[in-house]
């Protein structure tokens, strides 16, 4: 009978202890997903909108400023100067285009409805084929700058390449990879001290109770 209360005994402690460990590892694997999840997707994720927002900021206004010195060179019939502020960006490792487009005004046969035109003028590099219709994508970053002169209208058209962006991001995933590394590791040693330092003391109190009750 005593034998049986015996093993009674290790069997409910075995159990204790079990269930304690459970929510111990449950607490720290929860704080370490979490956390993993901060770092290997929200914070990259985040970091990769912001740069392509900074990104497309940059290429606006670097448009922006190429059209009002085209506007400038043309208000003072300065040629010359229209192909100086075209090449402002030629220097930018990053630059993959930059076209001066030419609107027109096409009228109908009746001469009653119109439609505004947008025809490439000029191009930089020369070689580059480009459409007035082009758009931004996964590799290139397109913005636009209106100008409107007394002899003409048109536009700016940029384009940038995203290679920077890409190896940005790359750097980024690779930090957050290391890092969510490092906090898993981090996550099993405490898991495993904790189980070791909180079970053992958790079970001697259970027994030292139980001691006093007996009297």
């Amino acid at each position: 009978m005593m034998r049986s209360s015996h093993d009674h005994n290790k069997l409910t402690a075995f159990q204790m202890i079990r269930s304690l460990k459970a929510k111990i590892w449950f607490t720290i694997c929860s704080i370490v997903l979490m956390f993993s999840f901060f770092t290997l997707y929200y914070f990259p994720s985040q970091q990769g909108s912001l740069l392509v927002n900074n990104y497309e900021s940059e290429v606006q206004n670097l448009a922006n400023t190429v059209a009002l010195g085209v506007k400038i060179a043309i208000n003072e019939q300065n040629f010359e100067g229209v192909q100086t502020a075209m090449e402002f960006v030629k220097g930018d490792p990053r630059l993959q285009f930059i076209s001066m487009l030419q609107t027109d005004t096409v009228w109908n046969q009746a001469h009653d409805k119109f439609s505004i035109k947008q025809n490439v003028f000029r191009t930089f590099p020369e070689n580059q084929r480009v459409d007035a219709k082009v758009a931004s994508n996964d590799s290139l970053i397109v913005k636009k700058a209106p100008f409107s002169t007394g002899m003409m209208s048109g536009a700016i058209l940029l384009g940038f390449n995203t290679k920077g962006i890409e190896a940005s991001k790359a750097r980024i995933t690779r930090t957050s990879i290391i890092v969510s590394g490092i906090v898993l590791a981090f996550g099993i040693l405490i898991g495993l001290w904790l189980a070791r330092t909180i079970t053992i003391p958790v079970l001697k109190l259970r027994d030292a109770a139980r001691l006093v009750g007996k009297g």
